[in-house]
């Protein structure tokens, strides 16, 4: 694994938290084959996870995709590095054959995606997570989406310190944060 992917993996406090996580739900299924009312990650009364929630594998459950109406889940942290649209497109590939938090499907979220993010950012375990940074010169604080726009030239993003979206030139260096 890279040292920059290795810089994403969960910590060892939040690894033990998962575990044991993991062993109440294993424990609240056995209850559950008895009857008894599960419980989820976040130790609930649901088998729905709560938004910012940590799940077993280390992601962070992030809401309902609006394209697929499925969950949809974040990687903990930022990919680490400002990158250009085609940049975000090719470290995507390279990112998943390391098979990050044991799944090979994360991807660049879609302009809709993206807001359910920034609606979501503040949240439990996605609070703190995202970078705020404002002002022209720092494009920090934007965040790539996948959704291209009417030219090949440029793509949608979203400024997490206020959330409008906003069409830029591609070859614009920006965060990427990868949902599954």
């Amino acid at each position: 694994m890279s040292e920059k992917l290795k810089n994403l993996a969960p910590s060892a406090e939040t690894i033990a938290k998962l575990q044991a996580q993991h062993s109440k739900i294993i424990a609240s299924s056995s209850a559950a084959a008895t009857g008894a009312t599960t419980a989820s990650v976040a130790g609930t009364q649901s088998d729905t996870p709560e938004i910012g929630d940590i799940m077993p594998d280390g992601s962070i459950y992030a809401g309902v995709s609006p394209d697929t109406g499925k969950g949809m889940f974040a990687m903990p942290a930022d990919t680490g590095s400002k990158m250009d649209f085609d940049q975000a497109d090719e470290h995507t590939a390279a990112f998943n054959k390391d098979n990050p938090l044991g799944h090979d499907d994360w991807r660049i979220p879609s302009k809709d995606e993206l807001r359910v993010l920034f609606d979501n950012q503040k949240k439990g375990a996605l609070s703190g997570t995202f970078n705020l940074t404002s002002g022209a010169a720092d494009m920090a604080g934007m965040y790539w989406s996948s959704t291209q726009g009417s030219s090949a030239i440029n793509a949608w993003s979203i400024r997490f310190n206020h959330g409008v979206p906003e069409l830029y030139f591609r070859g614009s260096p920006m965060s990427v944060r990868y949902v599954r």
